[in-house]
C-alpha cells in the first residue's frame, strides 16, 4: 500500500508542471502586444517641432499633442492605431488632444512599409486631411496575409480613401515622397525610437514622455487625465 502511494508523486509532479508550463503558454499568448525592438529601450528627447506639413488630427492648438511614429505594416501599430481613435474619439473632440502621426517604416521587418507609406502620402497630396486619415484606417483595417498588408489591396483601399487612382499610380511611380519618409525616419531615431509604434507625449510645461510599444486605451487615458489634472486642461 505504502509503495502505491508512493509511486503517485511523480504523476502528480508531472501534472502540476504541465499545468504551469500551458499557464505561461495563455499568459504570453495574452499578454498586451509589445513593439518589435531593434535597439536599446527609448531615451527621452524633444521630436522635431509639428509644422503645418504634419499629419495632425485634432485641434492643432491642443494643449497635448502626441506625435507617433509608426510603420503601416506594422501588427502593434495596427492595434495602436484602434486605441488613438478611441482616445481622439473622447479627448480630439473637446479640443484637448491633437494626434500627430509620422513615418517609421521598419523595413528590415515589414518589406510593404516603405511602399505603404508612400502610398498615405500620395492619399494626402490628392485627398487633403480627410483622405489621408481615411487611407491610415483602411490600410489598418484591410484583410492581412501572414499578419502583412496585402499589397493587392493597395489601389482599392486608395479608393475607399476617395483618391484618384489614376493620379494615385502616377504619383507612387516618382517617388517624390520617398526623401521625406526617410527624413521622419531618421528624425524617429534621433528622437529615441527602436521599434514601433513610437510615441511622444508632449504637453506645456512638462518634459516629452516617451512611448515605446503599443498600449492599451486605458493606460493612455490615464497619462492624458494625469497630464490634464497637472496643467489645468
Amino acid at each position: 500500500m505504502q509503495a502505491q502511494e508512493t509511486s503517485v508523486w511523480p504523476i502528480a509532479i508531472a501534472i502540476i508542471v504541465v499545468g504551469a508550463m500551458i499557464a505561461y503558454a495563455l499568459y504570453s499568448a495574452l499578454r498586451p502586444e509589445q513593439s518589435l525592438v531593434l535597439g536599446q529601450s527609448a531615451r527621452v528627447s524633444e521630436a522635431p517641432p509639428i509644422t503645418e506639413a504634419d499629419h495632425v488630427l485634432g485641434n492643432p492648438d491642443a494643449p497635448i499633442k502626441i506625435i507617433t511614429y509608426t510603420d503601416l505594416d506594422c501588427p502593434y501599430c495596427r492595434s495602436f492605431h484602434a486605441v488613438m481613435k478611441q482616445l481622439m474619439a473622447v479627448y480630439g473632440t473637446n479640443g484637448s488632444v491633437a494626434w500627430v502621426y509620422r513615418h517609421f517604416p521598419l523595413v528590415e521587418l515589414h518589406p510593404n512599409a516603405p511602399a505603404l507609406a508612400e502610398a498615405s502620402e500620395c492619399a494626402a497630396e490628392l485627398g487633403g486631411t480627410d483622405a489621408f486619415w481615411k487611407f491610415m484606417d483602411g490600410a489598418f483595417t484591410a484583410d492581412r496575409l501572414n499578419d502583412r498588408f496585402d499589397m493587392t489591396q493597395l489601389e482599392p483601399v486608395a479608393a475607399s480613401a476617395g483618391v484618384p487612382l489614376q493620379q494615385f499610380r502616377d504619383c507612387m511611380s516618382s517617388g517624390r515622397h520617398r526623401a521625406a519618409i526617410k527624413e521622419e525616419f531618421e528624425d524617429a531615431k534621433k528622437a529615441g525610437a527602436t521599434g514601433t509604434p513610437f510615441s511622444i507625449v508632449m504637453s506645456a510645461g512638462n518634459p516629452a514622455l516617451p512611448i515605446s510599444g503599443s498600449r492599451s486605451f486605458g493606460g493612455m487615458q490615464d497619462i492624458i487625465e494625469s497630464l490634464r489634472s497637472a496643467g489645468g486642461y
